[in-house]
């Protein structure tokens, strides 16, 4: 879980020290060392010497180079106050002082969701730091190292609590788990605090009522009445003052708090949309009831928007040829007496087939009943399956029209060649294009626009 932690310095700052002057600590007052080679002007460089706890530097000779001094973590120099971050070349102690930064005791970091908060412990002993003592020389890294023989001080829960600042205290502590911690370190976060998260409210939704009865519509074995469309089996049908649905409002849902005690707001619940049909009435309560007889159609469920209207329906005869393109109608179609093979429909409502269907395309935006066998088909019911309807359907119909403009191509170019007549071939499909097959490019452009749908 991402974390945050809380506006502590990342670095504890102690023991800082001058550099002490250039006289080195030894009696004779003219101090002989070691220099790494022999002869030049080395032998003239200043140096430096780390011993008990003091850096002690002597300038240059004539000729010669200043020392060079560096650090290495956790111990940090500085120059006239300023953090020393690199190499730097020394003539004189003076202005030179160094201390130590070293890592906190322990972490306090919070949940980015500020549900909880978690303990980090990282030592419980706080030793005293003491410099590494370096022969003299012309380059030296400063080096420190703790001193196990002087314990400064042992974490304890009352210094965690006091090191918590004011504006992010936190209430209500786990203080048996702080002990624990420190009695038995395992140095793992430790969760020390826990809010509430807050619990979501219940958006606004359209409760429906009317429902079909399937269970009539396949055990029944009757033939319908093809007067009588609303009295089909399967068919959800309401009388005029029938109600049919019912709007539920938007419920708050209950605050929560986060480990510093303050209040975690719930999100707030959002309500639905109703577009409602002209036949329609929305009451106070929320009902929803029906003005007029027929077959209400809700769509939207589930979305922020929804929407009622009675969709018109259309009664497909016995034995009516789809012909080459699909038959489509915007509303519910019923086929009391079945379809003929290879027939293709896309509606923009509910299918009814009563009777067997064999090897056809049937795509609508609504449900799909058939009562009968059905063989070799393809069905896609709801929006998405309307859309992979025509993905299936228009590049094979592309297919077809394409190659009766090439089979014509040929058979016009052949015609003109056989009466000594030149002609090149692109511009006989250019011809074709823009008389006998002129609907081909309607279809490309109606194919691009389905791809980017």
């Amino acid at each position: 879980m991402p974390q945050r932690t809380l506006d502590y310095s990342r670095h504890v700052f102690s023991k800082t020290m001058p550099a002490f002057s250039t006289t080195f600590p030894m009696e004779s007052s003219t101090p002989s060392y070691p220099v790494s080679g022999m002869g030049g002007n080395e032998d003239k460089d200043g140096i430096i010497i780390v011993q008990n706890d003091q850096i002690f530097i002597t300038p240059p000779l004539r000729g010669g180079k200043a020392a060079l001094i560096s650090a290495v973590h956790p111990v940090v120099l500085k120059m006239d106050g300023g953090k020393v971050t690199e190499p730097i070349r020394v003539t004189s102690a003076k202005h030179l002082s160094w201390e130590i930064s070293e890592k906190p005791q322990y972490q306090i970091t919070i949940s980015e969701d500020k549900l909880r908060a978690y303990f980090t412990l990282y030592r419980v002993e706080k030793y005293a730091w003491k410099l590494v003592n370096c022969p003299a020389s012309a380059e030296v890294s400063v080096r420190a190292e703790p001193d196990y023989d002087l314990l400064l001080s042992k974490l304890t829960v009352d210094q965690i609590l006091a090191g918590f600042p004011k504006s992010s205290f936190i209430p209500n502590l786990n203080i048996p788990a702080l002990y624990a911690e420190l009695n038995n370190p395992t140095y793992l976060p430790v969760c020390i605090a826990v809010g509430k998260a807050p619990v979501p409210g219940t958006n606004g939704r359209l409760e429906l009522l009317l429902q079909p009865d399937m269970t009539g519509e396949f055990s029944s074995s009757e033939a319908p009445d093809p007067l009588n469309y609303l009295g089909y089996p399967g068919i959800a049908s309401v009388l005029p003052g029938e109600v049919l649905a019912r709007k539920l409002p938007p419920r708050e849902g209950l605050p929560g708090f986060d480990v510093y005690g303050g209040i975690l707001p719930s999100p707030q619940p959002e309500d639905i949309r109703l577009i409602p049909a002209a036949d329609t009435s929305l009451l106070p309560g929320g009902e929803i009831i029906a003005l007029r007889e027929g077959r209400p159609r809700i769509t939207g469920i589930g979305t922020p928007v929804v929407s009622i209207d009675f969709p018109s329906a259309y009664i497909m005869p016995e034995g009516l040829d789809t012909g080459d393109g699909a038959f489509m109608f915007a509303g519910d179609v019923v086929a009391p007496e079945g379809i003929r093979e290879q027939s293709i429909i896309e509606v923009l409502g509910n299918v009814y087939i009563y009777g067997d269907v064999q090897g056809a395309v049937i795509a609508a935006t609504g449900s799909i009943v058939i009562r009968g066998t059905v063989t070799d088909c393809q069905l896609y019911s709801g929006c998405y399956g309307v859309r992979q309807g025509r993905l299936h359907l228009h590049p094979a119909h592309l297919i077809e029209e394409i190659t009766a403009l090439r089979k014509a191509a040929r058979l016009l170019e052949q015609n003109l060649q056989s009466r000594q007549q030149t002609v090149k071939y692109g511009l006989v499909v250019m011809l074709l294009l823009e008389s006998k097959c002129s609907h081909i490019p309607g279809l490309l452009t109606g194919f691009q626009k389905l791809l980017l749908d």
